[in-house]
């Protein structure tokens, strides 16, 4: 990507420059004089008419040589230069991707308070005002912020605040779905050290780790129904912009999820 933005840079330069060098000295011929230093010879004198646009270069007692292409060439060369440097040295102060902080994953902390209101919007189907919010208080970048925020019905309040990426816990995709069901239906039954042993035994998980896992039951639901509920509301969101639903029956369904336990 740095490559093709250099590329992409050279070439608007190029064109720039071109554009000056030939049609610009045309509407100011004078212009070319100021490339005598390349098109002349050391003790010759330059000479732009304005009839016809041409440059020349008059020896000492000689008759004068037309140097108008090296003249706009040197013009070009010029303004290559004068407008190349400004635009790399531009992008050079740019940080990458339009973000307005470098920081590392991980190393930025969202305010509880700012955590909260981003998942109040984000279960009401708000997902760009969530965004715009933690990058107001933190300084992510877009797509950091996207990422923190859709990780958020994933996470338990309070969990990986840090980062979007950092792990609340062994995930329900850690277990295959038939150790979840029969894990549950123990667990459900009070059985609660075989349902450990049933994902250990599936997933090689450690005593601990799995413990955490089956104990987890009702948090991991909690997520999954908070995911779903995110979800559909986007889903209805999208609905609405498409017109195939109206603003009514919009907001009867958003009541409607909601209220959902």
């Amino acid at each position: 990507m740095p490559r093709k933005r250099m590329l992409l840079r050279l070439g608007v330069a190029t064109l720039i420059a071109a554009m000056l060098a030939g049609p610009g000295a045309m509407i100011v011929p004078a212009t070319l004089r100021w490339a005598a230093w390349i098109a002349c010879p050391k003790g010759h004198t330059p000479v732009v008419r304005d009839v016809g646009v041409a440059f020349y270069c008059v020896p000492p007692a000689r008759a004068a040589n037309e140097r108008t292409l090296a003249a706009m060439g040197g013009l070009w060369l010029m303004y290559f230069v004068g407008i190349s440097v400004p635009l790399t040295l531009f992008a050079a102060r740019r940080p990458p991707d339009g973000s307005s902080s470098s920081a590392a994953p991980g190393t930025i902390d969202v305010p509880p308070a700012v955590e909260a209101r981003a998942r109040e919007l984000m279960t009401s189907g708000h997902r760009f005002p969530a965004v715009k919010i933690v990058r107001q208080a933190t300084g992510m970048g877009l797509k950091e912020a996207r990422a923190w925020v859709d990780a958020l019905p994933y996470r338990q309040p309070g969990i990986a605040a840090t980062s979007p990426s950092a792990p609340a816990g062994p995930p329900l995709s850690a277990v295959p779905p038939e150790a979840q069901a029969a894990a549950r239906e123990l667990a459900a039954a009070g059985q609660t050290i075989s349902a450990i042993k049933v994902v250990r035994e599936a997933t090689g998980m450690g005593l601990a780790e799995s413990r955490a896992w089956v104990e987890s039951f009702p948090r991991q639901d909690a997520i999954v129904r908070q995911r779903d509920r995110v979800e559909r509301l986007a889903e209805l969101e999208r609905m609405l912009e498409a017109g195939l639903i109206t603003r009514t029956e919009h907001e009867i369904r958003k009541r409607e999820i909601l209220a959902e336990q």
